[in-house]
């Protein structure tokens, strides 16, 4: 297993994927200062975003990973919240899936898509305290 999310398990093979990105925000706001650039105040932490982007080749890998995208999709749209992590044992806390991208390239006669590439991206969740969760206290 490389990463899993609300059940969703990410490994090579079948769901791979062969991009993790991780970005990490920071709050600021600028006041207008006369004669002189804005100055800037830190405001706090800002969105945690990762995005995880692969391929499938349906030839190869068939339509149950088909099914997972779509039970993917089902997800996203019910907003479900799930705790992401890696393989590794590292735990990421609670995130959404906010978006799905899905890419089809190389149809055959009939319209089947024979390559599919994908991206997942997901938000941390807040708690509702005003922390990101931690296993922590």
């Amino acid at each position: 297993m490389l990463l899993a999310w609300n059940g969703f398990v990410f490994e090579m093979g079948g769901k791979d994927f062969d991009r993790l990105r991780l970005f990490t925000e920071a709050r600021w706001r600028d006041h207008e200062i006369i004669g002189r650039q804005p100055a800037g105040q830190f405001l706090g932490p800002g969105r945690e975003r990762r995005i995880l982007s692969g391929v499938i080749f349906t030839a190869e890998d068939g339509a149950s990973v088909e099914a997972q995208l779509e039970a993917l999709r089902a997800a996203a749209r019910a907003g479900q919240v799930g705790c992401l992590v890696s393989g590794a044992g590292s735990v990421s806390g609670p995130h959404r899936l906010e978006r799905i991208e899905r890419d089809e390239t190389f149809h055959d006669a009939a319209g089947a898509p024979g390559r599919i590439g994908w991206i997942l991206e997901f938000a941390a969740h807040d708690d509702g305290d005003g922390r990101i969760w931690s296993l922590w206290p």
